[in-house]
């Protein structure tokens, strides 16, 4: 009996053993990637039927844990590979710019630049790497920038934390003078969640020589056309008034053809000049009477309203002492009561100069033409001109309004209209009475 136990016991313990070298041997045949593996009892013993089962649920749940691995890894891979190929492709997009560009996180230390930005700067990608936001505007600081602060201003600026756009320029001095414009932008998300900041550098020496060469041109060439062309339109308001005697029938036609675009030349140049002026950006305050500029820029335009047969008025008080640029207020005067006199075919022109303080009005009101609801909001920009195609009158360039609303800025006044069509229209400015000297 005793030893049919003992072989009864070696056979249990043989069979418990093949069952578990079955279940060691599926399980690593998955873990080498076989994951078709299937245990199956080696005995007809119920237990070892349910052991191979829940080794079959082992390796059943080792190999989807190890396929989900699988897929996770490829697809890891693969965003792996595309934030490569982005990143190449955006680096490739910065270094064809001719803008300096570099990338900053959310901690201040650089991530990317341009090859303009290293060219501009004069600095390599060894020196930016990693360099933060302090160090790196120490070192363009090598550059000499004139305002001095702009490159610490837009890479650390006073809010780092505003979405808007910081846009500064500067001059530098080494190795050569550049002209430059900065552009500093934060990086935020949809859920506005910072990403850091871009900042460029643009070289504008180019454009902007050229831009100063314009201007001086423009502004030279108006000062020399002035005098001979004083004198051309003198010379034919003469002859038209008959002061150097008679024209014949077949002359008058031309003399007041000559006349008119003489004029008109005359105030393509004025404006000019006035640009010109407004560049500058200076207005000089001393004590005028403003009685006595408005009513002689009055006088400049009674030819032209006489000429159209219009009854041009100015009400003003005997003197009103102001502080004030008598030639702004002047130029303002001559630009409103000429646009007026230009759009009024019959009735009166009238200005009205107001005292008070702090402040004083000159209102020019007509009976003219009227302008469109549509076009007030935008009768002060440059070139703007409402389309009046019934008009005869040659165009001007459109800067008249744009330069009576720059010159009222630079005087620190403000001036509004009021029109309606076919019934005219009522330029307001308001200025101060009294300006610091």
């Amino acid at each position: 009996m005793g030893a049919e136990v003992r072989e009864s016991d070696g056979e249990y313990r043989n069979a418990v053993r093949l069952e578990v070298e079955a279940l060691a041997e599926g399980l690593t045949r998955v873990l080498f990637g076989d994951y078709d593996a299937v245990l199956a009892a080696r005995t007809a013993d119920p237990l070892f039927g349910n052991l191979a089962m829940l080794g079959n649920v082992v390796i059943n749940s080792a190999r989807n844990a190890l396929r989900e691995q699988a897929r996770l890894a490829v697809a890891e891979r693969a965003r792996a590979l595309e934030f490569y190929v982005e990143r190449e492709r955006l680096q490739a997009l910065l270094d064809a710019t001719d803008d300096g560009v570099v990338f900053l996180d959310v901690a201040g230390r650089v991530r990317s630049c341009s090859e303009a930005f290293l060219r501009l700067s004069g600095l390599t990608r060894a020196q930016l790497d990693d360099c933060d936001a302090a160090e790196l505007a120490a070192r363009l600081e090598t550059l000499r920038p004139d305002p001095p602060d702009t490159f610490r201003r837009a890479l650390l600026p006073a809010d780092p934390g505003s979405a808007g756009q910081l846009v500064l320029g500067c001059t530098l001095h080494w190795p050569q003078r550049t002209e430059i414009r900065v552009l500093s932008v934060r990086l935020g998300g949809a859920a506005g969640a910072e990403h850091g900041r871009a900042v460029s550098i643009r070289d504008v020496t180019l454009i902007e020589d050229s831009r100063r060469f314009r201007e001086e041109l423009i502004g030279n060439v108006a000062h020399d056309l002035r005098t001979p062309l004083t004198s051309m339109l003198g010379f034919l308001e003469l002859l038209a008034n008959d002061a150097l005697g008679p024209l014949l029938d077949a002359q008058r036609p031309a003399i007041e053809v000559a006349l008119r675009n003489t004029r008109r030349m005359s105030t393509l140049l004025n404006d000019l000049l006035d640009v010109d002026r407004i560049r500058s950006g200076v207005a000089r305050a001393v004590r005028v009477d403003l009685a006595r500029v408005v009513g002689e820029a009055v006088d400049t335009q009674r030819a032209a309203a006489a000429a159209k047969g219009l009854d041009l008025r100015c009400e003003s008080p005997a003197t009103l002492p102001v502080d004030s640029d008598a030639q702004l207020v002047a130029q303002i005067v001559i630009n409103l009561v000429s646009n007026a006199v230009k759009f009024t075919d019959r009735g009166t022109v009238v200005v009205r100069v107001v005292a008070g303080d702090p402040i004083v009005v000159i209102e020019v009101e007509d009976s003219g033409i009227g302008i469109p609801e549509v076009a007030t909001a935008r009768i002060f920009e440059r070139y703007y001109r409402s389309d009046e195609p019934a008009r005869r009158e040659p165009r001007g360039a459109g800067v008249g309004l744009s330069i009576v609303q720059r010159f009222v800025d630079m005087l620190g006044g403000h001036v509004d209209v009021r029109s309606e069509l076919g019934r005219g229209s009522r330029f307001r400015v308001t200025l101060p009475r009294h300006r610091a000297r």
